[in-house]
Formats: C-alpha cells, structure tokens, sequence
C-alpha cells in the first residue's frame, strides 16, 4: 500500500472513531509499526490528525455523552416524600 493509501485509510478512520489505536492501526492497514508511526507524525505535523500515546485521535473529536441516567435537575424533584423519609 502507498503512502498517501495508507494516510487516507488513517485519516478515515480516525475521523469515524474519534481515537485509534497504534496496535489497530498496525492490523488494518498490514504495515509495520515504525510505518505506521511514521505516518501518525506525518498527518499530526499537517495538523490532520492528533498523536497521542499509543495511537492517534482526531483533531474535531465526536462530543458524546458518557453518562447514563437523567440530570440531577430532573430527578431532584422526583420521589421527593420517598427521599424525606430515608
């Protein structure tokens, strides 16, 4: 695979999932490591991606909610007497 394959393959895929690693990026792609490196370093000095330990991650990362459950501002006012009475 070329290079410029290979750093539109990283690019897309970080993109989709936010932060990937460099172990997954070595499987999909069937480079080497120190190419994949390479190639990390690259498209981060384009400011394309950004590197981080043990992988890269997305310049504009998807803002997901991690939380489960409702706010406090709602469940405040629920079950109130029951909560009293504890």
């Amino acid at each position: 695979m070329i290079e410029a394959e290979r750093h539109r393959l990283i690019k897309r895929l970080v993109d989709e999932r936010s932060i990937v690693s460099l172990v997954d990026l070595v499987e999909l792609l069937g480079a080497s490591e120190a190419t994949v490196r390479r190639d990390i370093g690259a498209l981060a000095g384009r400011g394309e991606i950004t590197r981080i330990r043990g992988g890269a991650q997305s310049v504009h990362p998807r803002h997901e909610a991690h939380l489960v459950g409702s706010p406090f501002k709602l469940s405040q006012g629920v079950a109130v007497p029951e909560k009293r009475a504890i």
